[in-house]
């Protein structure tokens, strides 16, 4: 009696492997596609913080973080205006001083913001106003000895790790920084030990050149969307030189090495 040869054939397994590429094909250009949805995000979402703060003013008549007369609406947390680090997101909140600075007028440190309440309290006042998603502390945090911390006292962005800062920034504030008209800004990045803005690196270059170029003119040292120069020890390797005309985006480097700087006009 003849036995049935129940092995595959060469053909049977070249199919297969087909098969297999096309489904590990098919795996990685989706998770393409969602990394790539997920860069598209932060720009999103900057307008839409932008936007937030622009409603705020109107019905306000202060900028978020530096509204004077804060607890008179959402009540007051604990030793106000330096509320003690924590991470329990809450609507009391401390007052801002009402110069129409979010920090101080004269500008802040990058990553080290003078009048870092305002900074944190700004996030806590947009969420207790309806104008943004998400409860903040409208502190320091507690967690990990950290300043910023995503989703605690900043806005998380879908990039993993990474968040969104608010502050008041002038030319010649810190070092690692293009010369620009900056002002109000909203800073893309990780946090950094215990500082005030989360501009450690989130992305590699080619993703930042993706998102610039996406809403800007893709020069890491020009427009209203920027990076910081190789001088940032943080993000040393995103950019090719410290020139604001002749700076580019390094996509050679494949790490994740870049935060961005969004300019808001505000």
């Amino acid at each position: 009696m003849n036995q049935k040869n129940t092995g595959f054939t060469l053909i049977e397994m070249a199919m297969v492997l087909v098969s297999i590429g096309l489904l590990i094909g098919v795996v990685v250009m989706g998770q393409a596609l969602v990394r790539n949805a997920r860069l598209l995000s932060v720009s999103a979402d900057v307008e839409i913080y932008k936007n937030a703060v622009a409603s705020f003013q109107n019905k306000y008549r202060y900028l978020p973080g530096d509204m004077p007369n804060a607890i008179t609406i959402w009540g007051a947390d604990n030793s106000c205006p330096n509320s003690p680090a924590n991470a329990i997101p809450k609507t009391a909140t401390c007052n801002g001083n009402g110069d129409s600075y979010i920090g101080d007028s004269n500008g802040s440190a990058f990553g080290g913001a003078t009048n870092w309440q305002e900074s944190y309290r700004a996030w806590q006042h947009l969420s207790n106003a309806g104008f943004m998603d998400g409860s903040f502390t409208g502190a320091l945090s507690s967690r990990q000895e950290l300043g910023v911390d995503p989703g605690l006292n900043i806005p998380a962005s879908k990039i993993q790790g990474s968040g969104y800062s608010m502050l008041h920034v002038l030319p010649g504030q810190a070092a690692g920084v293009y010369n620009s008209n900056y002002h109000h800004v909203i800073i893309f990045g990780t946090p950094v030990g215990p500082q005030a803005s989360a501009y450690g690196a989130a992305i590699n270059p080619t993703e930042a050149l993706l998102i610039d170029q996406k809403v800007d003119d893709g020069k890491p040292g020009s427009g209203f969307v920027l990076s910081f120069t190789p001088e940032n020890p943080e993000t040393q390797f995103c950019v090719s030189n410290t020139s604001e005309l002749g700076s580019a985006y390094d996509t050679t480097v494949p790490d994740i090495s870049c935060s961005l700087i969004f300019i808001t006009g505000i």
